[in-house]
């Protein structure tokens, strides 16, 4: 991923983005809304971003930027087996979302709108997906290695399996108020990598 400069104005603007698409859905914001945020008028956000489908993009652009450096430093730990990288990766996806005004995951609040979205935001919310089923592959792969991870499932049905959980316990915590879901998926890792 290329290393992407931003003027403080586009920060504030992919900042309140979003926290507004990961609190409310894409089709739930309006510019109006970034605006009042970071206090700047909707023509200023459009010059940046004519249209909410190139700001889409870019909030995901954004939100990558931001969890592909950490996501490697958790992988290289090499003191880490791949169980305590995986529930790191679940600890890392909880605080930017859950523990942080209990947003959503963005890529699943974009899933949850996918049949509204435009082409080009579906096809960059995949390959977001697709990013963390490559890196939970990685780490998986690098495990069976080490003789760390003995599963019953292909690794690649495995990855898939474990972004549903997050997922669905990311949807069921915010529901019920409380982290149960979440730490469930913690232990189903604990009890299935032993």
């Amino acid at each position: 991923m290329t290393t992407m400069n931003y003027t403080e104005t586009q920060e504030n603007i992919l900042n309140a983005a979003e926290s507004l698409i990961q609190k409310r859905g894409y089709n739930a914001f309006s510019y109006k809304d970034i605006s009042a945020i970071v206090g700047i008028k909707t023509s200023s956000i459009h010059y940046h971003y004519p249209s909410k489908e190139d700001l889409a993009v870019a909030v995901i652009d954004w939100q990558l930027h931001k969890i592909v450096t950490p996501l490697d430093e958790i992988k290289g730990q090499k003191e880490l087996s791949a169980k305590e990288k995986l529930i790191a990766l679940i600890d890392a996806i909880t605080a930017l979302t859950y523990n942080d005004e209990k947003k959503m995951c963005l890529g699943g609040m974009l899933a949850s709108d996918a049949l509204s979205l435009p082409e080009s935001v579906q096809s960059k919310a995949r390959y977001f997906f697709n990013i963390l089923y490559y890196w939970i592959e990685e780490v998986l792969a690098a495990g069976r290695l080490l003789g760390e991870v003995n599963l019953l499932y292909p690794i690649d049905d495995f990855a898939h399996y474990l972004i549903l959980q997050i997922e669905g316990s990311l949807l069921m915590s915010r529901l019920y108020g409380d982290a149960a879901d979440i730490n469930l998926v913690k232990q189903f890792i604990n009890h299935v990598m032993m």
